[in-house]
């Protein structure tokens, strides 16, 4: 899922990474394998935001998942089965954005 700012906030708030900016040359090769997400690299890995499978998502939390490990002393990235890291609040983060 794309993120709004103040839900990446929101999402730092809670979990230790950096975001990678939507104008990063390697997002469009990460959105091909992963779909379209807001994506963070943390010491663990590449990392995305996703809702709970619940059809209320705005009443469930959103959870951290790490999508690819460090390999050969973190000069690369590796896909790895999806892991949940960490639930995340983005309570009070739902607004959308305006187009600018």
């Amino acid at each position: 899922m794309k993120l709004t700012s103040a839900q990446i906030d929101r999402v730092l708030d809670q979990f230790q990474a950096e975001v990678i900016p939507s104008d990063s040359p390697v997002l469009p090769e990460l959105e091909e394998v992963f779909g379209l997400h807001t994506f963070f690299l943390a010491r663990e890995g590449l990392h995305l935001v996703d809702r709970s499978p619940s059809t209320n998502s705005v009443k469930h939390p959103a959870f951290v998942v790490r999508v690819a490990a460090w390999w050969e002393e973190e000069a690369s990235l590796m896909p790895t089965d999806p892991q949940v890291i960490v639930a995340v609040d983005l309570s009070g983060a739902e607004s959308v954005e305006p187009d600018v």
